[in-house]
């Protein structure tokens, strides 16, 4: 009841089961058990955005905020820019 592997890796083959719901649960239980696993949080995102729950993507994964289409009058909320690394 208190390893968050085994709800990381069933959300893991539920995703790719294309059962997006039972795997935003299991990401929900593993990151209650452990709230550090980058992973759990990016299949939650995942499972979220397959769902059409893209406000609830972005919550689960802020760095997703730069793949949500904006509305041009959203740019002047933006108070950083993204730098490209090249």
């Amino acid at each position: 009841p208190y390893l968050y592997e085994p709800y990381f890796f069933r959300a893991l083959a539920k995703i790719n089961l294309d059962d997006f719901q039972g795997a935003e649960a299991d990401c929900d239980q593993a990151i209650q058990r452990n709230p550090f696993v980058v992973g759990a949080y990016q299949i939650r995102g995942l499972a979220r955005i397959r769902q059409d729950k893209f406000d609830g993507a972005v919550a689960s994964h802020p760095s997703l905020k730069f793949f949500v289409p904006m509305k041009p009058a959203d740019d002047e909320l933006i108070d950083e820019k993204v730098i490209p690394l090249a």
